[in-house]
């Protein structure tokens, strides 16, 4: 008998606590980094792989963590869906398809032309060469160029992940940072540019088919929550200079890809290691 009530009451010990659990559960969770405003939407391409936001900062956008990252975590990775190939002949198609479907972020002129444009033709028709040059002016940031294995060949990439604003640090000042020399990332080979890629003005053929090998970004100390997400684009091998061809459009719509270090003080805390190819 005492034993069935010393059950009971237990179980009724057990019962309440459980609805404490679910009630403390049921509670809304504090938003993290309240003070950081959100600038755009996140890409739905999961190049992050760590939570994010997108915020302004003295450099435009910048990607700000919302959980602390633990030294050695990955922050990056490759995703095939990630680049556009642009080529001497696709180039414009390229452009005109991405003012279509409106894909920027946190660009006032673009979206004034834009809304001009949509008022006045209904989005139908030529995309108005201002808009070409607007797009180009605002996206030349994000183009990159990446060598074939043998380095005759530079494939022009167009990024649309979010990982593009990553603002630039170097990563040589951060003196307790991962050594990524010996840091060895295998298996990591992600299929990027398919079949029938168009030589460039300074290249021989390229491959009938095209693999890209780009390891992931790895956190190169802790992170704290709420920080910036800083990469070193040139020890990642992502500085290295457009096709003629892409730097002439470029020079004929007032656009100009350009890398200046104005990070001052500041330290990358992401990082990758051995710099990318195709082959």
């Amino acid at each position: 008998m005492h034993t069935l009530v010393a059950l009971l009451l237990c179980a009724g010990c057990l019962g309440r606590r459980t609805r404490v659990s679910i009630n403390s559960l049921m509670q809304p969770q504090a938003e993290p980094c309240p003070q950081l405003v959100a600038a755009a939407p996140n890409s739905n391409i999961s190049d992050i792989t760590v939570p994010y936001r997108l915020a302004r900062t003295s450099h435009g956008l910048g990607v700000f963590a919302l959980r602390k990252i633990r030294r050695g975590e990955e922050v990056w990775r490759y995703t095939p869906s990630q680049y556009v190939h642009v080529t001497e002949s696709n180039w414009r198609e390229v452009v005109e398809s991405m003012i279509r479907k409106r894909l920027w972020k946190a660009a006032p002129q673009l979206d004034a032309a834009y809304e001009s444009w949509w008022a006045r033709s209904g989005g139908r028709g030529a995309v108005p060469e201002e808009m070409i040059g607007l797009f180009l002016r605002y996206d030349a940031n994000k183009m990159m160029a990446v060598l074939s294995k043998d380095g005759s060949y530079r494939y022009m990439l167009l990024g649309l992940g979010d990982s593009d604003y990553f603002n630039y640090a170097p990563s040589e000042r951060c003196s307790d940072c991962i050594d990524l020399v010996d840091k060895v990332h295998r298996g990591r080979v992600d299929s990027l540019l398919e079949m029938g890629l168009e030589p460039g003005e300074n290249s021989i053929e390229p491959p009938e088919a095209a693999l890209v090998r780009k390891p992931p970004n790895l956190a190169l100390r802790d992170i704290e929550m709420c920080e910036e997400l800083l990469a070193d684009y040139i020890a990642a091998g992502d500085e290295l200079p457009l096709p003629d061809w892409m730097q002439l459009v470029l020079a004929e719509h007032g656009a100009t890809f350009l890398f200046s270090d104005d990070s001052k003080t500041a330290i990358a805390n992401i990082g990758i290691h051995g710099l990318p190819y195709a082959e």
